[in-house]
């Protein structure tokens, strides 16, 4: 039986074969293994960690829209094929991302700019990588009706991403650090362009294009998506400095990198003039002290539980949203996204927000999918849910866990940590094996590609994971933060545990240092 993540880097293949033989470009045999080896290097090495978060969720998405409906091949195909479009959008970014960032890593690997022999081509590979996007649309989706509005799409949502970048590069330029410019709104505008538009809106925007729908009559749905990807970023940035470094795989550096981060922005509009100076005096600085003194001011001003709150506001605020959409199939998609797609930790900031989650997941479970299990942990008065990925996973792994321990409000050294499990078993509804019932294959042909590794020695692969965002570290393929997923999960669609992924943006492939993961 063929997954659909074999299904998907089956596609990869012929696409791939197809561009190395464009009859636009007569290829050399050196070119021709330069671009085969630089599509495979950033889009599908070391395949079976990467969790090609935002390519796979066009096809689920568009598998929801079509109510469960058996898809032809070609629906398969061509869905995988407009994935794939935004994977190598999301490479196109990194390549650029890294040699901007003068980063070293990425996914536990060398930038592609770092290997011998590669240099500042990279630059020219960028391009040649987001080139390809419009190839691939040309080659498959010139005759459809929708055509037009595919290559309208993907250039808003690059002009967008492009234009959320630079943003967020101008305010940290050295020598003109100034946190007076750091605000909510600015914060926000970051995040909607950087992240979520191509990480969130741009996978369920290809899916409705393909079931026929008109963009213009789904503001809404961008709208939530927005805000869904919002959400997801501000978890990221509580994460990075409150979370366990051991249990999230990553070490935040936000205040050290002088982010436009949603705590220092939150600490702007609770501190006093006395508090303001410390922030000013230590924000930004790689001095240890200097982060220890602004982590003990987030702590004084609480943010820790301004931040839960905002949680239930958000759940509430996206929760009301999704149930108010008129289409069925549309609010499974906005469910399915953030679970299945990026499941990192997800918060439930009340026993009360659990029995919610529960009677939502169970009376949704009716439409779909087999079930799941997934464990409640208790901390104090704050409840968590720990994801278990189960069912399918690539050739010759085991299923990958995600234990994720409670973050303690308070440190003590007294208390012992103390915490308490309840099982509770539900029908997943909207799981990303929904279609595993389906046998269809892909028929088409390509080549068989062989990949010289790299050599050296590479960070341990269970710490690339993370999230969604232009880029944290990621896919995470997200971490962007966080998010991203690997492939395909079969967990369940207990999407209200609050949204949380990536991780994508983290597309969170995080890798070692978290410093090289998360500098977006």
């Amino acid at each position: 039986m063929s997954d659909l993540r074999s299904k998907f880097l089956e596609v990869y293949s012929v696409l791939k074969s197809e561009l190395l033989n464009d009859p636009a470009f007569e290829f050399t045999d050196d070119s021709r293994q330069w671009v085969e080896r630089m599509l495979d290097y950033n889009s599908t090495w070391r395949w079976e960690f990467r969790k090609l978060n935002r390519g796979l969720s066009v096809v689920d998405s568009y598998k929801l829209l079509k109510q469960g409906k058996e898809l032809t091949n070609d629906e398969v195909f061509l869905a995988c094929s407009l994935g794939w479009c935004i994977e190598w959008l999301q490479a196109y970014f990194l390549v650029l991302d890294d040699i901007m960032d003068n980063s070293h890593t990425r996914r536990g690997q060398p930038c592609w700019f770092r290997l011998p022999k590669v240099g500042m081509i990279a630059l020219n590979d960028g391009i040649i990588l987001r080139n390809h996007i419009s190839r691939i649309l040309k080659y498959h989706f010139k005759g459809k009706p929708y055509y037009v509005d595919l290559v309208d799409l993907f250039n808003e949502v690059e002009f967008q991403t492009a234009h959320g970048q630079m943003i967020d590069l101008i305010t940290t330029l050295v020598g003109e650090k100034d946190l007076s410019k750091y605000s909510l709104p600015l914060h926000h505008r970051i995040v909607q362009y950087k992240t979520a538009y191509y990480s969130f809106y741009l996978p369920v925007a290809c899916a409705l294009l393909m079931s026929g729908e008109n963009l213009d009559n789904h503001v809404d749905v961008k709208n939530v998506l927005i805000e869904m990807g919002t959400y997801f970023q501000v978890q990221d940035d509580y994460l990075d400095c409150f979370g366990d470094p051991e249990v999230i795989g990553k070490i935040g550096t936000d205040i050290e990198d002088f982010k436009c981060s949603w705590l220092v922005v939150k600490a702007l509009e609770h501190c006093n003039e006395e508090q303001k100076k410390t922030l000013y005096e230590n924000y930004g600085k790689e001095d240890p002290a200097c982060v220890a003194k602004i982590k003990e001011l987030y702590k004084t001003l609480k943010l820790q539980d301004i931040y839960f709150e905002y949680e239930s506001q958000s759940y509430e605020k996206i929760t009301k949203s999704i149930e108010a959409h008129p289409s069925k199939e549309v609010q499974a998609v906005l469910k399915f996204i953030p679970t299945v797609r990026f499941p990192t930790l997800l918060f439930c900031p009340s026993p009360g927000g659990i029995s919610n989650l529960l009677k939502m997941s169970l009376s949704a479970s009716a439409t779909v999918g087999p079930a799941t299990t997934l464990s409640i942990v208790r901390s104090e008065d704050r409840w968590l849910k720990q994801i278990k990925r189960v069912g399918s996973c690539p050739v010759g792994l085991k299923p990958l866990r995600l234990q994720f321990h409670p973050f303690e409000r308070r440190r003590t050294t007294t208390q012992a940590f103390r915490a308490q499990l309840a099982s509770i078993t539900c029908s997943a509804a909207l799981n990303a094996t929904c279609a595993a019932e389906q046998t269809q294959t892909v028929t088409r042909q390509s080549s068989t590609i062989t990949v010289a590794p790299i050599q050296g020695k590479e960070k341990s692969p269970e710490l690339d994971d993370g999230g969604t965002g232009f880029p944290p570290r990621d896919d995470g393929d997200g971490g962007g933060g966080g998010g991203g997923g690997g492939g395909h999960w079969s967990g369940g669609f207990f999407f209200f545990g609050f949204l949380a992924f990536l991780g994508f943006l983290k597309d969170q492939e995080n890798e070692g240092p978290y410093r090289d993961e998360r500098r977006r």
